[in-house]
């Protein structure tokens, strides 16, 4: 069988999406949450690298979180996480394990939300890029700028974190068909310095690639109808759940364009669904 563990080189640093789902269907009537999987994606490929559970009516994502970066030494990586996750102790485990970090900034953190917007209209950005895109009816416009803030006082808390920039964007779109038109602001923070175009551009890259993990989410649940199996044991839930990112990793292998045809193929034939599984060396 083909070894699917994971080896992290400290030198050679890939970018990797850190971020939490509700299994909807574990909520039990009366009850507003249920159990949660916490998953690292690459944004690479959307290979599921790593995974872990927690209660959300008990626990919360972000110890989650930190708990499997540390397990999986991905904190030795790069990790896009949204503004959750703007902690100092979250950001330090990345920080202090010589890892990178690009986390969302909103108004969980209001005084530095704050800082970051007023920098960002009184002074120059170093870098920036705008992104066209147009399809499906739709024209979007991206503009990211990056500043340098290595220089900024912060408050003392967030010194275990070394923030060194900040990136923000601008979306704008417009939906032809319906003439309605959406303008949004999105502030970023990294401790990666941007001290050349390249780096720059990594970052702006990364923020659009952390919504890979948010791909793989819809998989699960439009593909594999995650949300739709009611479970009332936590413990199956988790299995469930488990085997469902084990299709997704085993399905991307092949680039599928329409994964729930070829899941239709492997229930109508099981021979072929085997004789593919040995193909790829899993079995």
């Amino acid at each position: 069988m083909k070894d699917y563990s994971l080896s992290m080189s400290k030198k050679a640093k890939s970018w990797f999406a850190a971020d939490g789902k509700e299994l909807r269907g574990s909520i039990l009537k009366g009850s507003k949450r249920g159990q949660a999987v916490v998953q690292i994606v690459r944004h690479l490929n959307r290979e599921v690298v790593g995974q872990g559970f927690y209660n959300g009516k008990k626990e919360s994502e972000v110890p989650a979180v930190k708990k499997i970066l540390k397990q999986t030494n991905i904190n030795t990586q790069k990790v896009s996480i949204d503004a959750l996750h703007l902690k100092p102790d979250s950001l330090k485990i990345i920080n202090q394990a010589g890892g990178k970090f690009l986390v969302g900034l909103k108004g969980n953190q209001p005084e530095l939300t704050d800082q970051m917007k007023d920098y960002s209209y009184y002074n120059c950005s170093s870098h920036d890029r705008l992104d066209r895109e147009k399809g499906h009816g739709r024209e979007e416009e991206r503009f990211y700028l990056s500043y340098n803030v290595s220089r900024l006082k912060f408050d003392k808390r967030w010194d275990v974190v070394n923030f060194q920039s900040m990136v923000k964007v601008i979306r704008k779109q417009r939906i032809a068909k319906k003439d309605k038109s959406m303008y949004e602001e999105s502030y970023y923070l990294s401790n990666i310095p941007t001290n050349n175009i390249q780096v720059a551009n990594e970052l702006f890259d990364a923020i659009r690639n952390h919504w890979q993990i948010e791909v793989n989410n819809n998989i699960r649940d439009t593909v594999l109808k995650e949300d739709k199996l009611c479970m009332s044991n936590p413990f199956s839930a988790r299995v469930t759940a488990c085997c469902r990112t084990l299709v997704i990793n085993l399905l991307e292998q092949r680039s599928l364009k329409n994964k729930c045809e070829q899941l239709d193929l492997f229930a109508d034939d099981f021979k072929q669904c085997l004789e593919w599984l040995k193909s790829i060396g899993f079995l």
